[in-house]
């Protein structure tokens, strides 16, 4: 199978992006009918390994193919098969809070991409939230827990309408940190420690 070759899947259209280090293909949605992203185990016999987020944003829930063990799902969010890594929140998907499961450790890339959600918790037990990960737009509160150790480069860039900042630990291990540029609108924020939220 060539780099870029088209598949469909239940009414959803893929372009595949064959990746040999990881033993399979990454599937990149260009067209969703229905509202819903489904994701098969294999495309044209190439088991699916990865899943990107393209400019794709019609969608409001994930579903994958029955016996999937790449990955999993809950409440419509694609998730790693160990449920240690969030993947793909649905652009479309309409919920005002999002609280992260407990198990994420890891908030990768371009993962949360919503104009809906207005507050994001993450839990405790995330470390690091890559760059381009939280793009929401009207995202007014974080909760960030003590285990954060890396905010990278431009994780929380545009979102200015990030009012509060509560992080579950001292001035002095937020102070901790590291926050990448371009995560303004975090630093700008109110932040309230554990010791001192009203």
């Amino acid at each position: 199978m060539g780099m870029n070759k088209t598949v469909n899947f239940k009414g959803v259209t893929f372009l595949c992006h064959m990746r040999e280090s990881s033993g399979g293909c990454f599937l990149e949605p260009v067209k969703c009918d229905g509202g819903i992203l489904y994701i098969p185990n294999n495309a044209d016999g190439i088991p699916v390994k990865g899943v990107f987020r393209g400019d794709l944003s019609t969608y409001s829930e994930i579903v994958l193919e029955d016996n999937n063990t790449e990955f999993k799902t809950f409440d419509g969010v694609l998730f790693s098969s160990d449920g240690s890594a969030i993947i793909l929140y649905p652009p479309q998907k309409k919920d005002i809070v999002y609280e992260i499961p407990a198990g994420v450790q890891f908030v990768y890339e371009e993962s949360i991409i919503n104009h809906y959600v207005e507050k994001i918790v993450f839990p405790e037990g995330v470390k690091e939230i890559e760059q381009y990960s939280v793009y929401g737009f009207n995202i007014k509160t974080v909760v960030l827990p003590l285990s954060i150790k890396c905010i990278q480069e431009s994780a929380f860039k545009n979102n200015w309408k990030i009012k509060d900042v509560y992080y579950n630990g001292s001035k002095e291990e937020w102070e901790k940190v590291y926050i990448g540029y371009e995560n303004d609108d975090i630093l700008a924020a109110n932040i309230h420690f554990r010791d001192n939220v009203e």
